[in-house]
Protein backbone atom coordinates (compact mmCIF):
# COMPACT_ATOMS: atom_id res chain seq x y z
CA UNK A 1 0.00 0.00 0.00
CA UNK A 2 1.33 3.46 -0.94
CA UNK A 3 1.33 5.79 2.11
CA UNK A 4 -0.76 8.96 1.96
CA UNK A 5 0.87 12.39 2.15
CA UNK A 6 -0.11 14.79 4.91
CA UNK A 7 -1.28 17.87 3.06
CA UNK A 8 -1.55 18.29 -0.68
CA UNK A 9 1.19 20.79 -1.55
CA UNK A 10 4.08 19.25 -3.46
CA UNK A 11 6.49 20.12 -6.23
CA UNK A 12 9.24 18.40 -8.22
CA UNK A 13 12.89 19.27 -7.56
CA UNK A 14 14.60 17.29 -10.33
CA UNK A 15 17.50 16.04 -8.20
CA UNK A 16 18.26 13.86 -5.17
CA UNK A 17 17.54 15.38 -1.75
CA UNK A 18 20.16 14.59 0.89
CA UNK A 19 20.50 17.89 2.80
CA UNK A 20 19.51 21.58 2.75
CA UNK A 21 19.10 22.94 -0.76
CA UNK A 22 17.79 25.90 -2.75
CA UNK A 23 14.98 25.71 -5.28
CA UNK A 24 15.33 27.01 -8.81
CA UNK A 25 13.61 30.22 -9.86
CA UNK A 26 10.44 28.60 -11.25
CA UNK A 27 9.77 26.49 -8.13
CA UNK A 28 10.65 29.41 -5.85
CA UNK A 29 8.16 31.61 -7.70
CA UNK A 30 5.53 28.87 -7.42
CA UNK A 31 6.01 28.62 -3.65
CA UNK A 32 5.84 32.38 -3.07
CA UNK A 33 3.29 33.54 -5.67
CA UNK A 34 1.07 30.50 -6.34
CA UNK A 35 1.13 28.40 -3.17
CA UNK A 36 1.80 31.51 -1.03
CA UNK A 37 3.90 29.61 1.50
CA UNK A 38 6.24 31.35 3.91
CA UNK A 39 9.21 30.64 6.14
CA UNK A 40 8.41 27.80 8.54
CA UNK A 41 5.74 26.23 6.29
CA UNK A 42 5.96 22.60 5.17
CA UNK A 43 5.92 21.30 1.60
CA UNK A 44 6.51 17.92 -0.01
CA UNK A 45 9.30 18.00 -2.60
CA UNK A 46 9.58 15.09 -5.06
CA UNK A 47 13.11 13.95 -5.92
CA UNK A 48 14.35 12.37 -9.14
CA UNK A 49 13.35 8.89 -7.90
CA UNK A 50 9.70 9.86 -7.27
CA UNK A 51 10.14 9.95 -3.51
CA UNK A 52 8.29 12.76 -1.73
CA UNK A 53 10.42 14.37 0.99
CA UNK A 54 8.84 16.58 3.64
CA UNK A 55 10.72 19.91 3.72
CA UNK A 56 10.61 23.07 5.82
CA UNK A 57 10.97 26.50 4.21
CA UNK A 58 13.97 27.99 6.01
CA UNK A 59 14.63 31.12 3.97
CA UNK A 60 12.16 32.96 1.75
CA UNK A 61 13.90 36.35 1.61
CA UNK A 62 15.02 35.72 -1.98
CA UNK A 63 11.86 34.91 -3.95
CA UNK A 64 13.96 33.53 -6.81
CA UNK A 65 15.94 31.06 -4.68
CA UNK A 66 14.05 29.76 -1.66
CA UNK A 67 15.96 27.55 0.77
CA UNK A 68 14.50 24.29 2.11
CA UNK A 69 15.61 21.82 4.76
CA UNK A 70 14.51 18.18 4.32
CA UNK A 71 13.00 16.29 7.24
CA UNK A 72 13.23 12.57 7.96
CA UNK A 73 9.77 11.80 6.55
CA UNK A 74 9.85 10.32 3.04
CA UNK A 75 7.10 8.67 1.00
CA UNK A 76 7.55 6.68 -2.22
CA UNK A 77 4.96 7.85 -4.75
CA UNK A 78 5.29 4.94 -7.15
CA UNK A 79 3.01 1.95 -6.62
CA UNK A 80 4.46 -1.55 -6.71
CA UNK A 81 1.87 -2.19 -9.43
CA UNK A 82 2.21 0.38 -12.25
CA UNK A 83 -0.73 1.19 -14.54
CA UNK A 84 -1.07 1.57 -18.31
CA UNK A 85 -3.94 3.47 -19.95
CA UNK A 86 -4.80 2.47 -23.52
CA UNK A 87 -6.78 5.26 -25.22
CA UNK A 88 -8.73 5.01 -28.46
CA UNK A 89 -7.38 7.96 -30.43
CA UNK A 90 -9.43 11.07 -31.11
CA UNK A 91 -8.57 14.03 -33.29
CA UNK A 92 -6.71 17.16 -32.34
CA UNK A 93 -6.31 18.70 -28.93
CA UNK A 94 -8.89 16.44 -27.30
CA UNK A 95 -6.42 13.56 -27.53
CA UNK A 96 -3.81 15.84 -25.99
CA UNK A 97 -6.19 16.44 -23.08
CA UNK A 98 -6.95 12.72 -22.67
CA UNK A 99 -3.21 11.99 -22.43
CA UNK A 100 -2.62 14.90 -20.06
CA UNK A 101 -5.33 13.76 -17.63
CA UNK A 102 -4.15 10.14 -17.60
CA UNK A 103 -0.63 11.37 -16.83
CA UNK A 104 -1.87 13.57 -13.99
CA UNK A 105 -3.50 10.46 -12.47
CA UNK A 106 -0.07 8.86 -12.22
CA UNK A 107 -0.05 6.11 -14.86
CA UNK A 108 3.29 4.76 -16.08
CA UNK A 109 2.39 4.14 -19.73
CA UNK A 110 -0.01 5.63 -22.28
CA UNK A 111 -0.95 3.37 -25.20
CA UNK A 112 -2.81 5.15 -28.06
CA UNK A 113 -4.65 2.81 -30.41
CA UNK A 114 -7.09 2.86 -33.31
CA UNK A 115 -10.46 1.15 -32.83
CA UNK A 116 -13.13 0.27 -35.38
CA UNK A 117 -15.22 3.36 -34.62
CA UNK A 118 -12.56 5.86 -33.67
CA UNK A 119 -11.82 8.77 -35.98
CA UNK A 120 -8.83 7.77 -38.14
CA UNK A 121 -5.68 9.44 -36.87
CA UNK A 122 -2.43 8.43 -38.52
CA UNK A 123 0.70 7.94 -36.39
CA UNK A 124 3.53 10.39 -36.93
CA UNK A 125 3.31 14.06 -37.93
CA UNK A 126 5.08 15.04 -34.72
CA UNK A 127 2.33 13.59 -32.53
CA UNK A 128 4.67 11.39 -30.51
CA UNK A 129 6.96 14.30 -29.67
CA UNK A 130 4.01 16.52 -28.72
CA UNK A 131 2.44 13.82 -26.56
CA UNK A 132 5.78 13.26 -24.78
CA UNK A 133 5.99 17.00 -24.05
CA UNK A 134 2.43 16.94 -22.69
CA UNK A 135 3.30 13.96 -20.47
CA UNK A 136 6.35 15.79 -19.10
CA UNK A 137 4.35 18.93 -18.30
CA UNK A 138 1.53 16.90 -16.71
CA UNK A 139 3.99 15.03 -14.49
CA UNK A 140 5.48 18.30 -13.24
CA UNK A 141 2.02 19.76 -12.63
CA UNK A 142 0.98 16.71 -10.61
CA UNK A 143 4.27 16.57 -8.68
CA UNK A 144 5.61 13.37 -10.21
CA UNK A 145 9.29 13.06 -11.04
CA UNK A 146 8.93 10.76 -14.03
CA UNK A 147 6.40 11.32 -16.83
CA UNK A 148 4.36 8.53 -18.38
CA UNK A 149 5.95 6.81 -21.35
CA UNK A 150 3.94 7.27 -24.55
CA UNK A 151 4.00 3.96 -26.41
CA UNK A 152 3.86 3.70 -30.19
CA UNK A 153 0.30 3.91 -31.53
CA UNK A 154 -1.32 0.51 -32.17
CA UNK A 155 -3.45 -0.18 -35.23
CA UNK A 156 -6.29 -2.05 -33.48
CA UNK A 157 -7.76 -3.24 -30.20
CA UNK A 158 -6.37 -6.72 -30.92
CA UNK A 159 -2.86 -5.25 -31.03
CA UNK A 160 -3.41 -3.90 -27.53
CA UNK A 161 -4.82 -7.18 -26.20
CA UNK A 162 -1.88 -9.14 -27.61
CA UNK A 163 0.43 -7.56 -25.02
CA UNK A 164 1.13 -8.96 -21.55
CA UNK A 165 -1.15 -6.85 -19.34
CA UNK A 166 -4.00 -7.46 -16.91
CA UNK A 167 -6.79 -5.68 -18.80
CA UNK A 168 -9.97 -3.97 -17.61
CA UNK A 169 -12.45 -1.86 -19.56
CA UNK A 170 -15.37 0.31 -18.50
CA UNK A 171 -18.89 -0.24 -19.78
CA UNK A 172 -22.39 0.93 -18.85
CA UNK A 173 -23.59 -2.67 -19.10
CA UNK A 174 -21.12 -3.99 -16.52
CA UNK A 175 -22.56 -5.52 -13.39
CA UNK A 176 -19.76 -4.70 -10.92
CA UNK A 177 -19.02 -1.26 -9.56
CA UNK A 178 -15.63 0.42 -9.77
CA UNK A 179 -15.59 0.40 -5.95
CA UNK A 180 -15.96 -3.38 -5.81
CA UNK A 181 -12.47 -4.80 -5.26
CA UNK A 182 -13.49 -8.08 -6.91
CA UNK A 183 -13.91 -6.16 -10.17
CA UNK A 184 -10.14 -5.71 -10.39
CA UNK A 185 -7.29 -8.21 -10.92
CA UNK A 186 -5.76 -9.51 -7.68
CA UNK A 187 -2.24 -8.63 -6.58
CA UNK A 188 -0.81 -12.01 -7.59
CA UNK A 189 -1.88 -11.40 -11.18
CA UNK A 190 -0.69 -7.77 -11.10
CA UNK A 191 2.73 -8.92 -9.92
CA UNK A 192 3.01 -10.86 -13.20
CA UNK A 193 1.14 -8.56 -15.58
CA UNK A 194 0.69 -4.77 -15.04
CA UNK A 195 -2.83 -3.36 -15.00
CA UNK A 196 -4.02 -1.78 -18.25
CA UNK A 197 -7.21 0.29 -18.44
CA UNK A 198 -8.79 0.40 -21.90
CA UNK A 199 -10.60 3.63 -22.83
CA UNK A 200 -12.89 3.12 -25.80
CA UNK A 201 -14.19 5.44 -28.53
CA UNK A 202 -17.12 7.78 -27.90
CA UNK A 203 -18.97 6.10 -30.76
CA UNK A 204 -18.84 2.86 -28.81
CA UNK A 205 -17.19 -0.46 -29.54
CA UNK A 206 -18.05 -2.36 -32.68
CA UNK A 207 -19.92 -5.66 -32.27
CA UNK A 208 -16.74 -7.68 -32.78
CA UNK A 209 -14.69 -5.52 -30.38
CA UNK A 210 -17.33 -5.79 -27.67
CA UNK A 211 -17.53 -9.55 -28.18
CA UNK A 212 -13.73 -9.81 -27.87
CA UNK A 213 -13.62 -7.64 -24.74
CA UNK A 214 -16.43 -9.42 -22.94
CA UNK A 215 -14.88 -12.82 -23.62
CA UNK A 216 -11.40 -11.97 -22.33
CA UNK A 217 -11.31 -8.73 -20.30
CA UNK A 218 -12.68 -7.72 -16.88
CA UNK A 219 -15.57 -5.27 -17.30
CA UNK A 220 -16.25 -2.53 -14.73
CA UNK A 221 -19.06 0.02 -14.50
CA UNK A 222 -18.53 3.76 -14.04
CA UNK A 223 -22.30 4.23 -13.89
CA UNK A 224 -24.92 4.93 -16.53
CA UNK A 225 -23.24 8.02 -17.93
CA UNK A 226 -21.47 8.05 -21.28
CA UNK A 227 -18.28 10.05 -20.79
CA UNK A 228 -16.17 11.90 -23.28
CA UNK A 229 -12.85 10.21 -23.96
CA UNK A 230 -10.98 12.88 -21.97
CA UNK A 231 -13.22 12.38 -18.93
CA UNK A 232 -13.07 8.58 -19.17
CA UNK A 233 -9.29 8.75 -19.45
CA UNK A 234 -9.04 10.74 -16.22
CA UNK A 235 -11.60 8.68 -14.29
CA UNK A 236 -10.36 5.29 -15.47
CA UNK A 237 -6.71 6.16 -14.85
CA UNK A 238 -7.45 7.65 -11.44
CA UNK A 239 -9.50 4.68 -10.20
CA UNK A 240 -6.84 2.27 -11.49
CA UNK A 241 -3.93 4.04 -9.81
CA UNK A 242 -5.87 4.40 -6.56
CA UNK A 243 -6.73 0.72 -6.66
CA UNK A 244 -3.12 -0.39 -7.16
CA UNK A 245 -1.85 1.99 -4.46
CA UNK A 246 -4.10 0.28 -1.92
CA UNK A 247 -2.21 -3.01 -2.28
Amino acid sequence: MTPKLRGSQKLYSGHSIDGPFELDRDNSQKISKVLRLRQGDEIWVVDNSNNAVLCIIENDSNKNSIGLTPQAERVGLLSNFPVCTAISVIKGKRMDTAIEKACEAGVKWIFPFSSDRSVPVKPGDGKQQRWNSIAQAAALQAGFGKPAEILEQANSLNDVLSLSYSFVFFDTEAGKSVQDSTSWPDNELLAQKPLCVIIGPEGGWSYQERKTLKSSVSCISLGNQVFRTESASLLGSYFATQFTQNY
